[in-house]
């Protein structure tokens, strides 16, 4: 489901400075998914919430969505402890990031900075798996399929 998404909304509380151990998992399970830049373009955005640093995760979700090679439009999250009027901020942001997300998957939104990055990172997983190609055959069977492009 998430190869066949245009968008994905990667989302989680802060549980002690990270995202949750299922969020974790799920992660840590995508490694053809990186090592294959299998979300380039895609489009992103992260949400969370914690009795505080939301920041902490949101900046961890959209740094590993640049590595997995998605444009990340935006994150939005919401401090609890701040009380139900910042729930009902947090919730008309998280709208408009939709809204953003969804046009920026309609005009194929380009982030010039985000794609030097995934560009430096694309050349970077590339030899990862021509070093490993013994034990990474199934990437390095799909980077000879395009041809290392």
């Amino acid at each position: 489901k998430i190869l066949a998404a245009d968008g994905l909304v990667w989302g989680s509380p802060n549980y002690f400075r990270s995202v949750t151990a299922q969020m974790k998992t799920l992660i840590d399970r995508m490694a053809d998914a990186v090592h294959c830049q299998l979300l380039t373009g895609k489009y992103c955005a992260s949400v969370a919430s914690g009795g505080s640093n939301f920041d902490q995760v949101t900046t961890y979700l959209d740094g590993l969505m640049i590595n997995f090679g998605a444009f990340v439009t935006g994150s939005i999250g919401v401090a609890m402890n701040q009380g139900p009027a910042a729930m009902e901020d947090a919730e008309k942001k998280a709208t408009l990031l939709g809204k953003s997300l969804a046009e920026d998957i309609r005009i194929k939104r380009d982030y010039i900075e985000q794609r030097e990055m995934q560009e430096e990172i694309r050349e970077y997983f590339k030899s990862l798996v021509k070093i490993n190609k013994d034990s990474w055959e199934h990437e390095y069977e799909y980077w000879n399929r395009l041809n290392w492009n």
